[in-house]
C-alpha cells in the first residue's frame, strides 16, 4: 500500500468531542469523522480559538487534532495573531491537502506556502448589517477584509449553498473555480423515524436576526393561507 494522502481541515472544532455545537464546529466534526474512514487517508485538523483551554495534539485512529490556545483578553484580535500560529503548524504538518474553513485560516495557509481549497459558511459582509454589538461588527469588518483578501488569491472556493456563491462573486475580482457542496450529514441521521405531521414546520437554528425568523413566519402563514383556499 503507498502512502497516504495527508488532509488537513483548518476549522474550529469542537474541543470536547461530546458536546458538539452548530455551525463550522459541526460541519468540521461531521467532516473529519467521515474522512478518517477512508484508509487512503491521514486527517489533520487544525484548530486555533479562545474557546480552546489549553494547547493540546489529540490522536486517535485515522486521525490527529491539532489544539491552538489563544487569550480571552487581547489587544490584538486572535484572527491576526492565530494566522502564525496555524501556518507554523500547517509547515510541520506538511499536508498535501489543505481544506480551510474560514478565511483567517485560508490566509494562514498562503502564508505557509500551501494552496487551501476554502469552504465559505456563511456572508460575512452581509452579516454585518445585523450585529449587535461592536465587537462582532469590528470582527465582521475584519473577516470581510480577509474574504477579499483569500478571493484574490485561492484557487478553489467551496461555497455551501448557491447564495452564498453568488453572494461572494458579486464582489468581483475573483478568479477561482467555483463548486457548490452541501454541510456534509452523519448517515445515522437519515436512520431517524419519519414522525413529521402534515401542517407543522420545524425550525432548528438560533433565534437572532441573521435567521430571519420572522421571513420564516410569514412565508408559513402566507402558506397557510394559500391552503385554506
Amino acid at each position: 500500500m503507498g502512502a497516504r494522502l495527508r488532509v488537513v481541515l483548518a476549522s474550529l472544532y469542537p474541543f470536547d468531542p461530546h458536546r458538539v455545537p452548530g455551525g463550522v464546529r459541526s460541519v468540521a466534526f461531521n467532516l473529519a469523522n467521515a474522512l478518517r474512514q477512508d484508509p487512503g487517508l491521514e486527517v489533520h485538523v487544525v484548530c486555533c480559538h479562545s474557546d480552546v483551554p489549553r494547547d493540546e495534539v489529540r490522536r486517535e485512529p485515522g486521525l490527529t487534532v491539532h489544539f491552538l490556545s489563544r487569550p480571552h483578553r487581547r489587544v490584538i484580535p486572535n484572527m491576526i495573531t492565530g494566522l502564525g500560529r496555524v501556518a507554523r503548524r500547517l509547515r510541520e504538518i506538511r499536508p498535501d491537502v489543505v481544506n480551510a474553513h474560514g478565511s483567517h485560516y485560508a490566509l494562514a495557509a498562503l502564508l505557509a506556502g500551501f494552496s487551501p481549497v476554502w469552504t465559505l459558511h456563511g456572508v460575512a459582509h452581509r452579516e454585518r448589517a445585523v450585529a449587535r454589538s461592536r465587537f462582532l461588527w469590528l470582527s465582521l469588518l475584519l473577516t470581510s477584509l480577509y474574504d477579499r483578501l483569500a478571493l484574490a488569491r485561492v484557487r478553489d472556493v467551496v461555497a455551501i449553498s448557491a447564495y452564498v456563491e453568488r453572494e461572494y462573486r458579486r464582489l468581483g475580482g475573483v478568479q477561482a473555480r467555483w463548486h457548490v457542496i452541501p454541510n456534509p450529514v452523519p448517515d445515522r441521521f437519515f436512520s431517524v423515524p419519519d414522525r413529521g405531521r402534515e401542517g407543522r414546520v420545524l425550525m432548528t437554528g438560533t433565534v437572532a436576526p441573521l435567521k430571519d425568523v420572522l421571513t420564516l413566519v410569514s412565508a408559513v402563514e402566507r402558506l397557510g393561507d394559500a391552503g385554506r383556499s
